[in-house]
């Protein structure tokens, strides 16, 4: 096994930290994962399985700072099992759920569309996607216009910068 990637001792930990994490012993299965990571720097598992142990704590901007690693450290090249698709299929999966918890449905969409890239059947992107169709079609029956480039509602008069498409015309 590559080093960086994975290596039989990382490996050890990362299934201690499973197992930690499945009882809710949260904070004993991240020391196991960063215990993995000093061995493996980059453990996509172990990143992943952070990220997911901060969502379960609730602290989502920790959480956003791991998952957000997955996709960058597994490359398409890398992405040489349906395990490391996983990974990164549900890393953008779950930093649009953050997004739309944080009101940026735009975001979030722009997330889902990048794990059905990653995984075309990867169907919590898809539900999502769906939904955020529909809430779309009620936001533009209300007089609303709808964004070409990122699909945000718009507001008539330009209130903030959008971060998806950079144009100032999302209301907040």
């Amino acid at each position: 096994l590559d080093p960086l990637f994975g290596s039989t001792g990382a490996e050890d930990f990362v299934m201690d930290g499973n197992d930690r994490r499945n009882r809710r012993l949260h904070r004993l299965a991240m020391e196991c994962y960063v215990e993995a990571l000093t061995l493996s720097p980059l453990s996509a598992e172990a990143i992943y399985k952070l990220g997911l142990t901060h969502l379960d704590l609730g602290d989502p901007t920790e959480s956003v700072r791991w998952l957000d690693l997955v996709p960058r450290i597994l490359g398409p090249n890398q992405r040489t099992d349906q395990f490391r698709v996983h990974f990164v299929a549900d890393s953008h999966y779950r930093l649009a759920r953050i997004d739309l918890m944080r009101g940026r449905p735009g975001l979030a969409a722009r997330h889902a569309r990048r794990a059905l890239e990653v995984n075309a059947g990867f169907r919590p992107a898809s539900d999502m996607l769906e939904r955020l169709s529909a809430i779309r079609s009620l936001a533009g029956g209300q007089g609303q216009g709808v964004c070409p480039v990122c699909a945000m509602p718009t507001s008539l008069e330009p209130s903030i910068q959008c971060p998806a498409c950079e144009t100032p015309h999302h209301s907040e």
